[in-house]
């Protein structure tokens, strides 16, 4: 059954091996964060260009215009101003993550894991009682 496993394959001549090709595979545009996007130079390039439109800046200035910060409550109880809160809060927070969008922030470092045991000089090796006092 598995011997197809068993047979090795010769290996290729360095002008018969198969060139290799990257793709970039691009996420659906609904998957993707904030942090993805301005950490992908090209996007981040094309949101500042389309910022700078002076048609979606006027578009932007109006939304800010209009931000419900500038409602008036006439009645309401504590519920009522909470809610009104986080409707501003939530507003507020699309309107700087859309302007956002085009700044270009790298991604970080990925920080690898290590489990290698940690050497302690015996200098700084102190001996303690169960209790937390030091030994004599």
């Amino acid at each position: 059954m598995f011997d197809f496993l068993k047979k090795s394959k010769p290996a290729l001549a360095p002008a018969q091996q198969p060139k290799q090709v990257i793709r970039i595979v691009e996420r659906e545009l609904g998957a993707l964060t904030l942090a993805e996007w301005c950490s992908n130079q090209g996007l981040a390039e094309q949101a500042k260009s389309a910022l700078t439109s002076p048609l979606l800046r006027r578009m932007l200035q109006v939304l800010h215009n209009s931000h419900p910060a500038f409602q008036v409550m006439v009645q309401g109880d504590t519920n009522a101003r909470a809610m009104q809160q986080a409707r501003c809060e939530g507003y507020t927070m699309a309107l700087s993550d859309l302007e956002s969008m085009g700044t270009y922030i790298p991604a970080p470092e990925q920080i690898e894991a290590e489990f290698a045991a940690e050497e302690v000089p015996d200098n700084l090796v102190k001996e303690f009682m169960a209790d937390g006092r030091k030994t004599a």
